[in-house]
């Protein structure tokens, strides 16, 4: 089978087909192992980057299990975890040019993709578990708040009548008022 771009596949979409999402996938795994083995993961920065990112992780994580992610706190996670990714280009040109401050080899190549793998892809990943939390927390705050007014519309509404009790009739239902209706004109038959 002939290789098939991105492009190609963006274009006509009937060229996708399992074979074609196999020799994707297989073409990902091979260039992920590439990678791995190009990188010297001893080198000076490993360290001190992964430490960033469990430093980073835990906060988001701490976040996400106290329920504070809509706090000013974690707004402001929020913003710097966005700046980081904003500012990682100005990164990559700076570390490209001062490599030997920070690692051994110059990893920093002018298209940013290993700054985009080490640096901004696992600040991404914590942007989108923190934006779960903010999701968790304002459909939790929603469902209190509607559980409260149903309460409150509960105590506003007025008793019920026996005959809504018995199913006759109901205020809301005009389904309710012809079953009422047919069985007064039965009962004056």
């Amino acid at each position: 089978m002939s290789k098939v771009s991105l492009d190609s596949l963006l274009n006509d979409p009937s060229l996708l087909s399992w074979t074609t999402v196999e020799s994707v996938v297989a073409e990902f795994k091979a260039d992920l192992a590439a990678f791995v083995d190009a990188v010297d993961w001893s080198d000076r920065i490993f360290p001190k980057l992964a430490a960033f990112h469990v430093v980073v992780s835990l906060f988001v994580a701490y976040l996400f299990w106290s329920k504070r992610a809509t706090s000013v706190l974690g707004f402001s996670v929020l913003i710097v975890l966005a700046a980081l990714i904003l500012a990682a280009e100005q990164l990559n040109t700076w570390a490209a040019a001062n490599y030997n401050l920070i690692a051994q080899t110059n990893y920093f190549d002018k298209n940013g993709a290993f700054i985009t793998s080490v640096f901004s892809g696992p600040l991404l990943a914590n942007i989108l578990i923190y934006m779960f939390a903010v999701l968790r927390e304002v459909s939790s705050t929603l469902i209190t708040a509607k559980r409260k007014q149903l309460g409150m519309d509960k105590v506003k509404s007025p008793k019920q009548t026996t005959a809504e009790k018995d199913g006759e009739a109901t205020p809301a239902s005009p389904a309710g008022d012809i079953h009422l209706r047919k069985r007064k004109n039965a009962a004056s038959k």
